[in-house]
């Protein structure tokens, strides 16, 4: 402790700390929550920010929410139960949510709105119910035609071998089939994970027994009013 006589100088003060983009702008005291921010990088986009450090997610300002200072300031919208603005997420109807699930096969990244997903789920299943169909008519007529020639053996045997060439190409577009349905409806799923802000690597919980109830709980949950770690609302 220094001490003060007439005259003397006062003690030199520190220099206060400089703020860097390494945080928020915040007190001494505290730390921001995790959020949306005003990019530090000066992009003029607005940066996520964890809780303990920025991520490399970027979402535009969206235009009818205001900001006040460094922070962004987002309320609830009415159709989530409260006031606020109203970011409504994008209505596909079933066509377009099929297109869109196709076309973006590989996007493991963005956010799905519910009608995305059931959209999807329907005509998968309508395919899956379409394709036994088929199958059964197929196996009827080659079993019909077998038992009307039944009288001879050559006949019998080429509606065999023709039995045999329907299920090996019926077992090969089922592959194919359950193949591209997988990876597309995993994209699907991932996105509609992350538009209720949780991790894509949620869907793991089906490995568990009644995981696939706690993803569906998840799965038909709306999606986070306004933008979150994962991008802004798909519109």
């Amino acid at each position: 402790m220094s001490s003060q006589f007439p005259g003397d100088q006062p003690d030199p003060q520190p220099a206060p700390p400089s703020w860097t983009p390494s945080a928020p702008p915040q007190p001494a005291s505290s730390v921001p929550a995790a959020g949306w921010y005003a990019d530090p990088a000066g992009s003029g986009q607005l940066r996520y920010w964890d809780g303990g450090g920025w991520t490399a997610h970027l979402s535009p300002v969206p235009s009818a929410a205001p900001i006040y200072g460094a922070a962004p300031s987002y309320g609830v919208p009415a159709a989530y139960g409260g006031p606020g603005y109203a970011v409504v997420p994008r209505r596909v109807g079933f066509g377009d949510a099929v297109r869109m699930a196709f076309r973006n096969w590989k996007d493991f990244e963005s956010r799905a709105t519910l009608g995305e997903y059931w959209w999807f789920y329907l005509f998968q299943v309508l395919v899956v119910v379409v394709g036994y169909l088929v199958l059964a008519v197929l196996l009827a007529v080659v079993a019909a035609a077998t038992g009307s020639t039944s009288g001879s053996s050559s006949s019998s045997s080429g509606g065999s071998a023709a039995l045999g060439v329907v299920g090996v190409l019926f077992a090969v577009v089922f592959v194919v089939v359950s193949v591209v349905f997988f990876v597309v409806g995993l994209a699907v799923t991932v996105r509609r994970l992350h538009d209720t802000d949780r991790s894509g690597w949620w869907y793991l919980i089906t490995l568990v027994p009644f995981g696939g109830i706690v993803l569906l709980v998840f799965l038909v949950g709306q999606g986070t009013p306004g933008p979150n770690q994962y991008g802004p609302v798909p519109v």
